[in-house]
């Protein structure tokens, strides 16, 4: 799934929740006179009703999500969602590997590279995933 996709898919979501923004409540003034002079100033405010979330707004939310994640990363503290999982960074130690191409050993320097540890719901998800490959009439079922 792409970014415009991921984008269009939470819009939608936010849409069937009926999530939505506050917005300040919008007020006007209003003066009244009559034929001798006398004014009257009234305050009227709108409704505060919230408005939908659009892409463009989810767009954000996300790229600030990414900025949030990449920033904590860079100085080394994991970020935990629960039920979704954990990113973090792994020290991946020197090794030495085999150049595909040419067959002569390259020696890997060590680093630091990004990992995910998966969370329940995510481990539910890919065992459904899974489960849909899986041919009805080879499961077995007790009958009693």
């Amino acid at each position: 799934m792409d970014k415009r996709t991921l984008i269009e898919n939470i819009t939608e979501k936010l849409k069937a929740a009926d999530l939505r923004k506050p917005v300040a409540a919008q007020k006007s003034v209003i003066t009244i006179s009559d034929d001798s002079g006398n004014s009257k100033k009234f305050v009227v405010r709108r409704p505060s009703s919230g408005l939908l979330y659009s892409r463009k707004d989810v767009d954000r939310v996300l790229h600030a999500c990414c900025e949030v994640i990449t920033e904590a990363l860079s100085k080394g503290e994991s970020i935990s969602i629960t039920n979704f999982g954990v990113l973090s960074t792994h020290y991946r130690a020197a090794r030495s590997a085999k150049h595909p191409v040419t067959g002569q050993p390259v020696i890997i320097k060590e680093r630091y590279v990004p990992k995910f540890s998966p969370g329940s719901d995510l481990r539910r998800a890919a065992m459904i995933y899974e489960q849909s490959f899986v041919d009805p009439e080879a499961v077995v079922h007790d009958v009693d």
